[in-house]
């Protein structure tokens, strides 16, 4: 699977979203020509509406922005479920409203073809799930498969009788199990592609991959990533790998001999796992590396990747992933890259939006509280969305920048943003107030502290 793009995501009755929230990262064409140069990405199945490469959540802490990128995960939370003995359902409503169902659907684009899924359910049930596609541009949407608790039904010429059948025995029994599931154990196309955008479907993860192991054997990308640490300027100038080899135990082979034939059906996942972590074959495989500071030929050195900092291990992280996305395509839900400097995260903006670099329409969308990316140079005004939480009834509401009409070209966001025109944003009060609550009582009388 490749190209994969969301148009938008609707929800409701899911943490502190009670009400029904939905989101866009299409582009609006009255913004598209502030920056003819950014890239939009493009879908056959999309006519002439374009989706955004960049979206980012602004909110106050606690305001409901990493509740919302929640809701992306809740589709996946739900898969992996129907050789588990009815695991507790991944069911968070609202606080006044755990006697009602969690709803979420999701349009997204595989490859140029356009499909939307919805979910329902509470806390020990799938209540419907739906799958349907849109086969032409301005065309109705045409269901793939519907299903209530205990009944699948589809008229779609992929699904047989016998999957059919297979679905309803299974769901009769287990309804806390997504008929998808079973489609992709049966390896039914384009089931398999959908199973496994849900299952991908998240933010970068540091255990995504063995960095060292991808280092060393793209010669390539290694070097890329070397070229913006260098331009990143925090003090490296090269990444060294090494490649350590050991005969295997005969237990260990065992062991997972007896794993690939447990499980049979997941064999390839099994080996698929082993060989991303350099544990395949006879013998076990270690790829280690390094980064190298001062190469001035007599005062360099070297520094594992837990003695660096942070931010850059983040960026190292993300680079790695990033970087590959933009020839084969990627997307990225991110909650708070926080380590990085506000620079770098500029940069990363910027690779997204470089049509000549992003040329396969990856898609990021995060969460942050950097107020500093917020100018017109490094977003359009329809790729900002505020999250803010009523401080009465604890609902959250999230809304485009683009709703403020009276926004004119090349207006600061970010001042606006602080002085607090959109929304989004703490309000603590004046100093004299929190020095009323550090010394005692609103009204100044001293309370007495034990020393």
């Amino acid at each position: 699977m490749k190209k994969a793009n969301i148009r938008r995501i609707k929800f409701s009755n899911f943490y502190s979203f009670k009400n029904e929230t939905e989101v866009f990262f299409t582009a609006e064409d009255k913004y598209s020509s502030e920056k003819s140069s950014w890239n939009l990405i493009e879908s056959k199945t999309l006519g002439g509406e374009k989706i955004l490469p960049v979206t980012v959540f602004y909110g106050a802490n606690a305001s409901g922005k990493s509740n919302l990128l929640q809701a992306f995960k809740c589709f996946s939370s739900l898969l992996n479920r129907k050789d588990k003995k009815s695991p507790k359902m991944p069911y968070r409503p609202f606080a006044l409203s755990k006697n009602q169902p969690s709803n979420a659907e999701i349009e997204f684009i595989l490859n140029d073809d356009r499909y939307c899924y919805a979910i329902s359910h509470d806390n020990t049930a799938i209540l419907s799930e739906k799958l349907f596609y849109y086969p032409t541009v301005s065309g109705k949407e045409k269901v793939i498969f519907e299903r209530i608790p205990t009944k699948f039904s589809s008229a779609d010429p992929r699904i047989s009788e016998i999957v059919k059948n297979e679905i309803n025995d299974h769901i009769s029994t287990r309804q806390d199990v997504l008929a998808l599931e079973i489609l992709r154990i049966r390896e039914i196309e384009p089931f398999n592609n959908v199973y496994k955008f849900f299952d991908n479907l998240g933010g970068p993860n540091e255990d995504y991959m063995n960095i060292g192991k991808v280092l060393h054997n793209d010669a390539e990308l290694k070097q890329k990533v070397v070229d913006l640490l260098k331009y990143a300027d925090i003090g490296i100038c090269d990444i060294e790998t090494k490649k350590i080899e050991s005969k295997k135990d005969d237990k260990i082979l065992d062991f997972e001999a007896k794993l690939k034939r447990l499980f049979g059906e997941f064999s390839e996942d099994i080996e698929f796992e082993l060989t991303k972590a350099g544990l395949d074959g006879d013998t076990n495989v270690e790829y280690h590396y390094e980064f190298k500071h001062n190469c001035d030929g007599k005062d360099d050195f070297l520094l594992h990747p837990s003695q660096e900092s942070r931010g850059t291990t983040q960026y190292l992280n993300f680079l790695m992933q990033f970087l590959p996305a933009f020839v084969n395509g990627g997307l990225f839900v991110i909650d708070e890259p926080s380590h990085l400097h506000s620079i770098l995260l500029q940069d990363l903006i910027k690779l997204f939006h470089n049509s000549r670099i992003n040329k396969a329409g990856a898609q990021l969308i995060f969460t942050t509280h950097d107020v500093s990316i917020m100018i017109p140079e490094n977003l359009r005004r329809d790729e900002i969305w505020f999250v803010e939480k009523d401080g009465n009834t604890g609902i959250s509401d999230a809304y485009p920048l683009s709703i403020f009409n009276d926004i004119r070209k090349g207006y600061d966001y970010s001042k606006g943003y602080l002085q607090g025109k959109f929304g989004g944003i703490p309000f603590l009060g004046n100093i004299d107030k929190l020095q009323s609550i550090q010394m005692g009582d609103e009204n100044g009388k001293k309370k007495i502290v034990s020393e």
